[in-house]
């Protein structure tokens, strides 16, 4: 996978970012009987984007090298936990930030304010306890 492919990682953090682009890599990559749930881009540094469907969470990483972007695919299965990740320790209700561990590797979604972080952490948290 090329990184060229995913410039939108690189415009995420501006208002400006082509959202279709995002959803179209993701829905490409549907199987059957696997329906999408959301999509949130994030900003770096963390991942690019998290999709969320009833079957798995698709990420847009850099994990294994600095240098390189994976799309990654985790089954829900494999999550461990969810949570909010504040820039201070008192501002819990006001983060912008989430993390999502996969067994030993925690991811981090970097979000535009804290309802999109709030939405994006508690449909990850819904799908693993309704599933």
């Amino acid at each position: 996978m090329r990184s060229e492919d995913f410039d939108f990682y690189e415009r995420s953090a501006g208002e400006s970012a082509d959202h279709s682009s995002t959803l179209a890599v993701v829905n490409h990559r549907l199987f059957e009987g696997e329906a999408l749930d959301g999509v949130y881009r994030g900003r770096p540094p963390g991942i690019g984007f998290l999709g969320v469907t009833n079957r798995r969470l698709i990420m847009l990483e850099t994990s294994t090298d600095p240098q390189r972007l994976a799309l990654t695919s985790v089954p829900l299965s494999r999550v461990t936990s969810v949570g909010f990740l504040p820039t201070d320790a008192g501002a819990l209700e006001q983060a912008t930030s989430i993390c999502v561990k996969v067994t030993h590797v925690l991811y981090e979604l970097n979000c535009r304010d804290h309802t999109t972080a709030r939405e994006a952490h508690d449909l990850v948290i819904w799908r693993l306890i309704s599933g």
